[in-house]
């Protein structure tokens, strides 16, 4: 993940599938620390008025945050 001027953007490929999210600034209405599973600490929550994305498995989620 890497923050842009205008946007926010995501990458990653897991077991060959990628994933690609770029998210503009200004469509985002919140971002939020999350719990896993209820209990790990390690997701961030970014939403927009649209829908929501849930990014898991920060070694260090509040540095990120």
């Amino acid at each position: 993940m890497f923050v842009a001027e205008n946007h926010i953007c995501f990458y990653a490929t897991i077991l060959g599938i990628q994933t690609k999210k770029v998210i503009k600034v200004s469509d985002i209405k919140n971002i939020e620390k999350k719990k896993m599973l209820g209990f790990l600490q390690n997701s961030i929550e970014i939403s927009t008025n649209h829908t929501s994305f849930k990014f898991t498995y920060f070694d260090k989620r509040d540095s990120a945050f």
